[in-house]
This record gives structure tokens, C-alpha cells and sequence, in this order.
């Protein structure tokens, strides 16, 4: 029996061939070329680095910043304030005037009709004076924007427009209703100023019964 040999490659050949180790830091370093100065490329690193704004400093700067906007927009705010409490007492001031000039005419009249002392012929010219007086001043009243309140006889008791004064019947005049005017009341809108001052009739009673009789005072003694 004959052997044959196999071939056998060296075993060197199959092993990788060595690598020389690999350091990580040299993937960071940096190559500065010859014809750079190195101590003048960290003093230039140094400078960078003082230049830099601290974060911690950049926020403060930022509060200050804020709280001054604040300030401005408070006191902004305190003086419009003040100017629309001015300007509103301004207005209620002019308003008033308006309404009080008004009134000059009908003092001017009370002077006129004040001058002379009236003998008994001048009484109804006196009389028409002051009717015009009044009559002028309702006028200006009703400029204003004031109305009178006629409280009619028969009309129906009102409490945001009538005072009861008293309980009063009248002829004809129905239960909770005007029996009597003493005064008359003014409004301002849908705003009563001063309520008319009038007399209300009663409710109506119950009537007795028939078969129920007062006691007489000899009854009451037996």
C-alpha cells in the first residue's frame, strides 16, 4: 500500500499578519504646522476663553432687564390710571356746569318777578310771573332729562314711583289705588328721583255675616 502526502501549507501563512496598536487619542490631536507659533495660538485660546459670557451672568442680565421693563409698564400703567379718574371727575364736572348754567334763566325770572312789591291789580300779573318761572324751569328740567310724575287719581298704587302717605277712600277709586295727590315726584329715565307722595285707597273688607251680631253691653253683663 503506497501513502501519498498531502501538501500542507505553513501555518504562518493562514495567521493574519500583526497590527500595530491603535491609540484613540490620536484620532483628536491635532497637527499645528511648523510655522505657527504655539505659545501664541494659547494665548489667542486664552483670550477666546476670557471673552466668553458666563451663562449664569447672561440669565441675570436678563432678570435686570425684565424686571426694569416691568417697572416702566407699572408706572405706565399707575399714570394712565390717574389720567382716566381726572378726565372722568373732568367730565362729571363739565356735565354739571352744563345743567347748572340752565338754571341762570330761571333765576333771572324769580329777579324780575322780585323787583316791585305787587299792589292787589298787579296779583294776577304776579300770578302769570310765576307760572312762567315754573314753566321755564320744567323746561330746563326736561332738558336735563328729568320728568315729572302726575300721580292720577284712580291709577293703580306703584311702589318704584308712588309714596303712600296715608290710607285714603274716595269715590270711585278701586282698592290699592291713588286717592290723592300731595306732591308730585320726578325720574331721570327709568331712575325715580323722588317718588309723587299720594293717599291709597284701602283694600276692601269682608263683609259681615248675616246671622253674626255684636254682643250689646247688657248681654256681655248677663
Amino acid at each position: 500500500m503506497s501513502s501519498k502526502k498531502k501538501d500542507k501549507k505553513p501555518a504562518h501563512d493562514d495567521a493574519a499578519a500583526p497590527t500595530e496598536p491603535v491609540n484613540d487619542a490620536d484620532e483628536h490631536v491635532i497637527e499645528v504646522p511648523e510655522d505657527v507659533d504655539l505659545d501664541e495660538a494659547l494665548a489667542a485660546l486664552d483670550e477666546v476663553d476670557a471673552g466668553a459670557e458666563d451663562p449664569m451672568t447672561k440669565l441675570q442680565d436678563e432678570r435686570d432687564e425684565m424686571y426694569e421693563r416691568l417697572q416702566r409698564v407699572s408706572a405706565d400703567y399707575q399714570n394712565y390710571m390717574r389720567r382716566s379718574q381726572q378726565n372722568q371727575a373732568d367730565q362729571i364736572a363739565l356735565a354739571r356746569g352744563e345743567v347748572i348754567r340752565q338754571f341762570f334763566a330761571v333765576l333771572d325770572h324769580f329777579d324780575a318777578a322780585l323787583e316791585s312789591e305787587p299792589t292787589e291789580g298787579e296779583a294776577k300779573a304776579l300770578y302769570d310771573g310765576v307760572k312762567i318761572v315754573k314753566d321755564e324751569f320744567l323746561r330746563v328740567m326736561q332738558m336735563a332729562g328729568v320728568s315729572r310724575i302726575e300721580a292720577e287719581v284712580g291709577e293703580p298704587f306703584d311702589p318704584t314711583r308712588h309714596e303712600a302717605m296715608l290710607r285714603q277712600p274716595a269715590e270711585g277709586v278701586g282698592p290699592n289705588c291713588v286717592s290723592m295727590t300731595f306732591q308730585p315726584g320726578y325720574a331721570m329715565g327709568d331712575r325715580t328721583l323722588r317718588p309723587a307722595k299720594v293717599a291709597v285707597a284701602p283694600e276692601e273688607t269682608a263683609p259681615e255675616s248675616p246671622g253674626h251680631t255684636e254682643p250689646s253691653d247688657d248681654e256681655e253683663d248677663a
